[in-house]
This record gives C-alpha cells, sequence and structure tokens, in this order.
C-alpha cells in the first residue's frame, strides 16, 4: 500500500510541477491560481491516502485536511470571485505557502507508520452500570445551572434578543461557567456508552442532552457549538455503521453550505434581520487569519511589536496546571489592539496558530507547533483502537480541529483539556476503579471496518 502511496505522490508532483511550468512558460495562469492547483492536489493525496489507510471518510486526519484547506485556500478562492483586490499579495503568498508547509509538518508527525482498521475495547462489565448514575447526577447539576442561568440570571427574553458579543460581556459580567461544553460532553458519552450496552435509559438521556443542545447553539447562532455537538454523533454512528458514508458524505455538503450562511439566515430568523446571500463568498471566517497576519507580521517587521520568545505558550501551558488566570489570550489582545471598538462591545475575532508561533520563534514557531499538534493527533488515534475512554476524546476532539488554524494554543487547550480531558478521564477512571473492587471480569467490545 505505501508502495503505491509512493507512486501517487509523484504522479501528482510531476502534474503539478507540469502545470506550473505550463502556466509560468505561457503566462496563462496567475499565482493565485498555481496555488490553488497546489492547495487542491495535496488536499486530495492526503485525504484519500486517509481513507485508504483507516477505510473510512470521517477521521481526525481528514477533519484536519478539510479545513487546511478551506482556512489555505479561502482567500484566493474569494480573489477569484472578486473580492480581497485591495491588498498587496506578496505577504498573502509567504503565509500560504508557509501553510503548505506545516501541513505536511503536521502529517509526518500524524500520518505515517501507524494504522489499523479494527476498534477493540476492553471494558469491565459492571462499567457501565456505575458510570451511567455519575453521568445523571453531573448531567442533572449542569442542567439545573443553564436552567438558572438562563430563565433567572438572565431572563430568556434578554437571553435570545442580545447579540452574541452581548451575550459574552453578560456572560463574562456575570462569571458564568461554560455548562454547554460540559453537556456537549456528555451527551456524547451517552451516545458512544449507547452503542455498547443496551439501555432505554440511556437513549432516553442522550436524546434529552442532545435535543437541549441543539436548542442551544441555534438560540445563540454560534457555528462551532452546533458543530461539537454533531460531529461526535456522525463518528460514533459510523464506525459502529449507525449510517453509511454517503449519508455523512451528504450531511456534510448541506452542512457547508448550511453554515457559510448559518449567521446570516438564523439572525433573519430569530432577529428578522434582512437576509443578503446573492453573491457567494467563501467565509470570512476562513480568511480571517490572512488578515491577522497582515496586521502582526507588518508590525513586526517594523519594530512595533516585539517578538514574545515563548510566552504564550508558556501561558498555555501554566493554563493546564492553574484553571483560573490573569492572562490575556492572544485572540482577545489582538482584538484590544487592532479593533478597540469590537472589544469595547465585548466582540471577538479569530486568531492564527501560524501567527502566534511567528510571534514567538520566527518561522520555525509554527513548524514545531504543528509537529506538537500532528504528534498529539496520533497518540490520540493509536489510543481510540482500543482505549474506550480515548475513543470518546478522540469524537470530540474532531470538533476543535478548526482551533488548529484560527485560535492560538491557549485558547484551544484550555476548553479541551479543562472541559473535556480531564471530566472524561476523572469519571472513567473512578467508575473503573469502583468496577475493580468489584472483582468483575473484562468484556471485550469490537468493531472492524
Amino acid at each position: 500500500m505505501l508502495a503505491r502511496v509512493k507512486k501517487l505522490y509523484i504522479k501528482l508532483l510531476v502534474l503539478i510541477l507540469s502545470a506550473i511550468t505550463i502556466s509560468v512558460y505561457l503566462s496563462a495562469l496567475s499565482y493565485s491560481i498555481v496555488l490553488l492547483m497546489f492547495i487542491f492536489l495535496f488536499f486530495c493525496a492526503f485525504f484519500f491516502y486517509e481513507i485508504k489507510k483507516y477505510g473510512q471518510l470521517l477521521t481526525l486526519g481528514n477533519v484536519f485536511n478539510v479545513y487546511w484547506f478551506f482556512y489555505t485556500s479561502a482567500f484566493w478562492i474569494n480573489y477569484q470571485l472578486g473580492f480581497n483586490r485591495e491588498y498587496e499579495l506578496d505577504l498573502f503568498y509567504f503565509m500560504t505557502i508557509f501553510s503548505i508547509i506545516n501541513f505536511f509538518v503536521f502529517h509526518l508527525a500524524y500520518s505515517f507508520g501507524f494504522h489499523v482498521k479494527e476498534y477493540k475495547f476492553t471494558v469491565n462489565e459492571n462499567f457501565f452500570s456505575i458510570v451511567i448514575p455519575f453521568i445523571v447526577i453531573v448531567a442533572a447539576i449542569t442542567l439545573l445551572y443553564e436552567i438558572y442561568i438562563i430563565f433567572i440570571e438572565i431572563g430568556i427574553d434578554r437571553f435570545i434578543n442580545v447579540s452574541r458579543p452581548q451575550r459574552s460581556a453578560l456572560y463574562l459580567e456575570l462569571g458564568v461557567l461554560p455548562f454547554s461544553d460540559i453537556l456537549i460532553l456528555l451527551s456524547t458519552i451517552c451516545f458512544a456508552i449507547a452503542q455498547l450496552y443496551k439501555s432505554r435509559f440511556v437513549k432516553v438521556l442522550f436524546l434529552l442532552l442532545f435535543m437541549n443542545n441543539i436548542a442551544y447553539s441555534f438560540v445563540i447562532i454560534d457555528r462551532s457549538t452546533m458543530l461539537k455537538v454533531i460531529l461526535p454523533i456522525l463518528f460514533i454512528s459510523l464506525v459502529f455503521k449507525k449510517i453509511s458514508t454517503r449519508i455523512v458524505v451528504f450531511i456534510a455538503f448541506v452542512g457547508f453550505f448550511y453554515m457559510m450562511f448559518f449567521k446570516e439566515l438564523m439572525s433573519s430568523i430569530i432577529y428578522s434581520h434582512p437576509l443578503n446571500i446573492a453573491q457567494f463568498k467563501i467565509n470570512g471566517e476562513f480568511e480571517r487569519w490572512y488578515l491577522v497576519g497582515l496586521d502582526v507580521i507588518n508590525d513586526l517587521n517594523s519594530g512595533r511589536l516585539e517578538m514574545l520568545y515563548g510566552r504564550s505558550y508558556w501561558d498555555t501551558l501554566y493554563n493546564l496546571i492553574v484553571p483560573f488566570t490573569n492572562v490575556e489570550p492572544l485572540s482577545v489582545w489582538y482584538v484590544r489592539e487592532y479593533y478597540p471598538e469590537v472589544y469595547e462591545a465585548g466582540g471577538g475575532l479569530a486568531f492564527s496558530s501560524i501567527v502566534e508561533g511567528i510571534m514567538n520563534f520566527g518561522l520555525i514557531g509554527p513548524v514545531l507547533y504543528f509537529f506538537f499538534l500532528g504528534f498529539i493527533c496520533r497518540f490520540i488515534n493509536k489510543r481510540s483502537f482500543y482505549d474506550f475512554k480515548y475513543f470518546v476524546l478522540y469524537s470530540l476532539v474532531l470538533t476543535v480541529v478548526y482551533k488548529f488554524f484560527r485560535a492560538e494554543s491557549y485558547s484551544l487547550f484550555k476548553t479541551t483539556y479543562w472541559l473535556w480531558f480531564l471530566p472524561l478521564f476523572l469519571l472513567f477512571f473512578v467508575s473503573n476503579r469502583i468496577a475493580m473492587m468489584m472483582k468483575t471480569r473484562n468484556k471485550d467490545f469490537s468493531r472492524k471496518f
């Protein structure tokens, strides 16, 4: 298989070089078209390699590939559609080429060597009967807290009618704990358990949590929250053959166009804002990191900004030890520094992991960061095939891969570590210890593709 993949890469490389040579010689294509060719062909090569390797479409590697494709190509697609013509393009060319380099670095750490096509979990036979009461207790407390915040502390009318920046500022003012991420974690655990442990109660509990999470994501008009709710369920359903790959592809295409206009559609429905989608454009979410780079890299080059020399990565590491800190994330600093009117209104903007790396260690910074991300994803991927808690974690990590590109390390790891990793592992550790004390035997569950 690896030999065939190598031959495919050689053919693709020859095709790319031939197209570039012809286009440059004949001046038939612009540099932006050439870059889009690079991006598309590299995406296809690794996308189909991932499918061949694992035997399924929805994997951590392919979610990374899809996000990388859109975050890297969006600016240039919009450029071909007639947008972004006001910018000098030299720095954008540089950032695109650097994104391609980091794409290969990630896959260097993640893709090669390991591959398995069978999930096989070993679980104590009493584990499920022990873990479910813990889930019920946490879910009940969290749902009551959600009801208190929305209906009593804020008020349902005010909660629905405020804008997203106003709601964020309100949450910060009231010190609201992130209940939605905990409920998403619990619904994902319930759905995963329901595939191995036949219980009507677990299915009803999952439906309750799932419907609550969907409703919340609609009301707050947040694409990322909706993605966190739906994507783990799609992945688990595909692994256990509850749905087919064709359905996933159909949902992906419908979901893509829906997410492109999600804010416009929901704002029109909830707030009666005029709906204007006459001209297609790739959502600005995907090209925002280019504009962050334009601001920050130019100011670094001019001397207006100083290098961080690892300070933001140290802040991230420190936050993994101390949950509550006074650290200002780079995404917040960026809005305060460059868009004070948005900052004053309580709003936020995307940042960039590539820009963070450059701010810390120059050109080597993003390379080291993406290699680290690839290594972490490889570790979780490998464990997910035989450790049930890592399987659940894997399904959740699928939903934050977009932050590999549009967020600094602090924002990526804070939520994932404190709201998913630690609660999940603590819940499973305590339940497993109690099951082992009962001296019951283990049971194997397997799912082969």
